[in-house]
């Protein structure tokens, strides 16, 4: 999943709303399709959430996630009301909802509980919480949240790419060739090739799904593996531009220092 790292990579997750909440007698929604994303966590009670139809009956110590755009109903069962912990949020990259991409469960069971609460108890009082400092504790929990459901997700087999708003596929084809293929000349017309695609068409197809031009790309990553090189290894320097494709050792230098401001050898001893 290549493509999707990239993306959550570039996802800055944005909380609308956030509470902790009995529901009223009444409570619920007549169908529509929201443009934010519902996460909750349920604490007590019983109730009924239908997506595209089909019916879900969340139960206490169980995440609930309803994905923006989606067809979705809310409502009631009986006198015992929900007791749960909830947020609204919008999650998106490049004009692509995360949830378009990212195929998850409506519902998962969380082993310990105190996990979720405490990241729901940040999150309602620094959404309460006036200036930057509430924003950014919000939106920390907000995603730790997401990390756990993602984390319970893949844990369970039930994680997978949906391929609904963008051609995953190429996506994931461009981005494992990419990576398995740093150390080589990469050229836009070999990467266009590798989609069938004419040049002129794979930039802005690519620049659609990445947020930059295909070389920026393998630049930028190319400098991005020679960080993790440089520090997980005793590798020379030398090898270390030669793995990540840069063959001119002067080159390397002055573009691992333009982007860090240190050279490779400082930066090795930070």
């Amino acid at each position: 999943m290549d493509y999707i790292n990239h993306f959550l990579s570039e996802c800055a997750p944005i909380l609308e709303s956030a509470s902790l909440t009995r529901c009223w007698p009444d409570w619920g929604a007549d169908e529509h399709r929201p443009a934010y994303n519902r996460l909750y966590y349920i604490l007590e009670g019983e109730g009924e959430v239908l997506l595209d139809g089909a019916a879900y009956h969340p139960r206490p110590g169980q995440l609930c996630l309803l994905p923006a755009g989606r067809r979705t109903e809310l409502r009631t069962t009986g006198e015992n009301r929900y007791y749960k912990y909830w947020c609204h949020f919008r999650a998106e990259a490049y004009g692509t909802r995360l949830f378009d991409l990212l195929e998850v469960p409506v519902l998962l069971d969380v082993p310990d509980g105190r996990r979720p609460i405490a990241c729901f108890d940040q999150m309602v009082q620094a959404f309460n919480q006036a200036g930057p400092e509430g924003i950014l504790r919000a939106r920390g929990a907000l995603l730790e949240l997401l990390s756990l459901y993602l984390s319970l997700a893949e844990e369970g087999g039930t994680l997978r790419a949906a391929g609904k708003a963008a051609p995953v596929e190429k996506l994931e084809l461009l981005s494992s060739y990419i990576e398995e293929h740093l150390s080589e000349e990469l050229t836009l017309e070999g990467l266009a090739g590798l989609l069938h695609f004419h040049p002129n068409y794979f930039i802005s197809f690519f620049k659609k799904h990445f947020g930059v031009s295909p070389l920026k790309y393998v630049s930028n990553l190319r400098l991005q593996r020679a960080k993790e090189l440089l520090r997980g290894t005793a590798l020379p320097v030398a090898e270390v531009a030669a793995r990540t494709g840069f063959h001119d050792l002067f080159h390397f230098s002055r573009r691992f220092k333009e982007q860090t401001g240190y050279s490779p050898s400082d930066f090795r001893r930070l």
